[in-house]
């Protein structure tokens, strides 16, 4: 992680268990933010994302930078699984979203749209259960992909395609 205060580009104070944007250094990344719905007309930045800009040293947090900024943000994560493979997935520089369905991110490419289902591991789902998030993705012109995340924290994707047909 980033503790050099110059390459801060958001400010933001905590407001309950939300996130206000204060200064916005960069207009160009909070209009950017707007677009993709992760910052509020009325000035709240998405906490998953907020974790993403202090993990790469870009958000202020009360004052606070870095691996302090981002500790303090982790408390404020609804689902953590779901958070792991948002990191993930950004930086690997995707353009990540939340889902439609309670469990889903949405990466957004400029052709296509690809729906992460997320499951940990040893959670209990049925091939039916799987299949008819395959399909819910399917049916809605995305790509399915399930991503696992193993007790150590390691993400694994697969993509989901409903096969009737197998033998």
């Amino acid at each position: 992680m980033n503790d050099v205060r110059e390459d801060i580009q958001i400010r933001v104070v905590t407001e309950g268990r939300k996130l206000k944007i204060v200064e916005c250094v960069s207009s160009r990344l909070c209009t950017k933010l707007e677009e993709l719905g992760k910052l509020s007309p009325d000035g709240y930045l998405d906490v998953y994302e907020a974790g993403y800009l202090a993990y790469k040293g870009m958000l202020e947090l009360n004052g606070k930078v870095g691996d302090t900024a981002f500790e303090k943000i982790l408390p404020l994560i609804d689902d953590f699984l779901m958070f792991q493979v948002y990191l993930d997935l950004r930086k690997r520089g995707k353009r990540v979203i939340r889902g439609p369905a309670k469990r889903s991110l949405l990466i957004i490419e400029p052709n296509r749209i690809i729906e992460v289902h997320v499951l940990g591991e040893g959670e209990h789902i049925t091939p039916g259960a799987l299949a008819d998030l395959a399909d819910y993705s399917t049916a809605n012109s995305r790509i399915p992909i399930v991503a696992i995340v193993d007790s150590t924290g390691i993400i694994t994707y697969y993509n989901m395609r409903r096969s009737d047909n197998i033998l």
